[in-house]
């Protein structure tokens, strides 16, 4: 992608684009100062306060606080207001100036006679939760309520669900009788809850064409997605992202190496985030053991930024700003492709050993040949460098994709989370999930370049003649990418090693063989003839991995499946399961425990499956089992639900013992009909079948039923 691609853009912004949150506002509070305004052209003398709030139905400082508005002032024009102790408030000025005032509001009304803001509530909260985190503690229940257009009880219990998801980022809610409202916690947590409403893709995006300058598309960097800067200008309009771009910017110039489009955008985001927050005051605590980076190129930098930020801002910076910033460049991704060949070299060379390694482990799992993916080598590499400074200067990165990685990459997320053990023991470092979703990434990506160079190679048989053979033949690889076509052959050229050959045999005529692989078509090629073929190919999927094939050993047994039907919590599952484990002469004493670390680092959960595969040190096992718990309440595991849980006491790194092992087991994980089916089972002995008949390489629907 480049930025010409951008040219265009702003002809469907109009579609697109909103401020919706501070420009709604300001029409809102337009319309309510119009009010006010009215009732003091109309009033004959001096009116109180109290007076003009119950006739809008607003409380008497929310009256107070819209007179103090900017808003206010400017309809006003040549008039002002003048407060008359004991008496009240009165409108003065000239006839000409009280004219002017109502001609302006004949205009308004005339204009917005059916203006009523349309919000959802996620927005409402979103707004709410923006203002607060912008420090407003001036704001109150009534003042929100008057915004919004809503019933004070309306805030009242949007503010319990913000309050509840405050707690959920280690926040809470302040609030103050006639004082207002305001977030109250670490300011780590409070940026890290910004950003993550900043992604929350339950608020949607309006359009209010009148708030914002179209030219600005055609100078945002290409790495910047039209979603993310739709938002950013909807959370954020008094920070010009041009500004942020162009700091960044140059301090990649300077460091020789450009970021990821995401991590670019990440740190657009941090950055924008550090600035509101200390605009208000509102600063990080010290960072400690930081002494290291205090000398990197990246820190330099980082106060080269802070500078400019400075400047454009007319902001203080403390130190612990300086190096929240070294942080985050120094652990944001790298492009593989736009970085020179001599940093590409030192990288590789510094973890080509351990990247190989964690390929080949991942690539017996999943019976894929992945070692000879030169751009998953390069991107892993220069991944890992950053997973791996990230993890030793204890920075976790934010994945907002996991759970859909999980859900949409379970095999591949298993495969990752149970092979990078002995990574983490090398380099003597952590990967919590979040990082083990990015690595998924990269897996996932190699895969799919895989599957797309794989192609059917494929024989021809027609009648004897060249020029409508060669016409089928055109036909065919106009409309298949997927067919390698070896040859055009007459029929009496075919026999049975030929099709040992091939893949798929395509002919237009019968032929005296019985193989699935053959597929008789028409001379002209008609539509239902590549309806057939596509149906062939897409139920035929080539196998892109090893042809290795070993005995089966599933170690799923009866005496390992259980039925729980208690509610019961992880901690206690895993303690009680492992104990039964130990007693059966599976594991050592300590499995609990190194299941319990491995969950502590990542989690081991797929809620979006309700499933869970702990599992503990290989060290630790003394004979290969999987325990499967299935239990009748969910289980809170890690903030998601379960019911179905697989213990693996499964040494990884035993290529002979696991491969077939985790070919059944990824079926089954990858198969939502397969894991509905072990929710119905009653019994020990059916949830052992599933696995017999998958591990046997039979479809297991409907095979093993609830009504068994």
């Amino acid at each position: 992608m480049n930025i010409q691609s951008y040219t265009n853009r702003s002809i469907i912004c109009y579609d697109v684009l909103v401020n919706l949150n501070f420009g709604a506002k300001n029409m809102r509070k337009k319309d309510i100062c119009i009010e006010i305004i009215s009732i003091l052209l109309v009033a004959k003398k001096p009116i109180i306060i109290e007076h003009i709030a119950g006739k809008i139905g607003v409380s008497n400082k929310t009256i107070i606080n819209y007179m103090e508005s900017d808003n206010f002032n400017t309809m006003l024009g040549h008039c002002k207001i003048v407060k008359k102790q004991n008496v009240g408030v009165v409108l003065e000025g000239t006839d000409l100036g009280k004219n002017s005032i109502k001609q302006k509001i004949d205009e308004f009304n005339h204009g917005n006679s059916s203006y009523v803001p349309q919000i959802s509530l996620h927005e409402r909260q979103a707004y709410i939760l923006g203002i607060l985190f912008r420090n407003r503690s001036t704001y109150t229940t009534q003042l929100f309520a008057d915004e919004l257009y809503v019933s004070k009880t309306t805030i009242v219990n949007d503010l319990i669900n913000i309050e509840d998801w405050l707690v959920s980022h280690n926040l809470k809610l302040k609030k103050k009788q006639n004082q207002g409202l305001w977030i109250s916690g670490n300011e780590k947590n409070c940026r890290k809850a910004m950003k993550e409403l900043f992604f929350d893709r339950n608020i949607k995006i309006k359009l209010m064409k009148d708030t914002f300058d179209f030219e600005i598309l055609d100078k945002i960097d290409y790495r910047i997605n039209l979603n993310f800067f739709k938002r950013f200008i909807h959370f954020f309009p008094e920070i010009n992202i041009l500004h942020i771009q162009q700091i960044l910017g140059a301090a990649e110039q300077k460091l020789g190496f450009y970021f990821t489009d995401e991590c670019f955008a990440s740190l657009i985001l941090h950055i924008t985030v550090s600035v509101i927050r200390m605009k208000n005051g509102k600063i990080l605590g010290e960072i400690k053991n930081m002494e290291t980076v205090c000398f990197t190129p990246e820190f330099f930098l980082a106060k080269d930024m802070v500078t400019a930020l400075t400047s454009n801002y007319k902001i203080l910076v403390p130190e612990s700003e300086e190096i929240s910033l070294c942080l985050q460049l120094l652990t944001s991704q790298r492009q593989v492709e736009c970085n020179s060949t001599a940093y590409f070299n030192q990288i590789y060379q510094k973890y080509a050993t351990l990247v190989k390694k964690l390929i080949t482990n991942i690539s017996n799992q999943l019976a894929i040949e992945l070692i000879d993916d030169d751009r998953l080598l390069k991107g892993l590499a220069l991944h890992l460098d950053v997973a791996i400074r990230r993890s030793k200067l204890g920075v976790n990165p934010e994945n907002p994709m996991l759970d859909k990685i999980k859900v949409q990459f379970t095999s591949i997320y298993v495969s990752v989370l149970t092979c990078i053990r002995e990574l983490e023991v090398d380099e003597n470092i952590t990967l919590n999930e979040d990082e083990v979703g990015y690595i998924v990434l990269h897996i996932g990506a190699a895969i799919e370049r895989k599957k797309r160079k794989t192609k059917y190679n494929t024989f021809i048989i027609c009648a004897s003649g060249i020029g409508s053979s060669q016409l089928v033949a055109s036909r065919l690889a106009r409309e298949f990418e997927e067919l390698n076509i070896i040859d055009v052959l007459p029929v009496f050229e075919i026999n049975e090693n030929l099709i040992k050959k091939v893949d798929i045999i395509i002919s237009t005529l019968r032929l005296p063989f019985k193989d699935e692989k053959i597929i008789i078509i028409n001379n002209w090629v008609d539509k239902f003839d590549i309806l057939t073929i596509r149906n062939y190919i897409e139920k035929h999927p080539l196998s892109t991995g090893n042809k290795e094939t070993f005995e089966t050993k599933l170690y799923i047994e009866k005496d390992l499946i259980f039925f729980e039907n208690k509610l019961i919590h992880k901690e206690t599952l895993l303690k009680k399961y492992a104990a039964i484990l130990e007693e059966r002469g599976y594991v050592l004493s300590g499995y609990f425990e190194s299941m319990l670390a491995r969950e502590c680092r990542a989690s081991t959960s797929i809620g979006g499956k309700g499933v869970a595969i702990p599992h503990g040190q290989e060290d630790l096992i003394i004979k290969p089992g999987i325990m499967v718990i299935r239990t009748d309440k969910p289980c809170n595991w890690n903030e998601d639900y379960v019911d179905l849980i697989f213990i693996l006491a499964i040494k990884f790194q035993d290529i002979k013992e696991t491969r077939s092992f985790f070919k059944t087991f990824f079926k089954i994980l990858d198969d939502d009909i397969l894991l509905k089916n072990l929710r119905l089972l009653k019994s020990e002995a059916d949830i052992e079948k599933v696995f017999k008949v998958s591990g046997d390489g039979s479809e297991a629907y409907g095979l093993v039923t609830a009504d068994h």
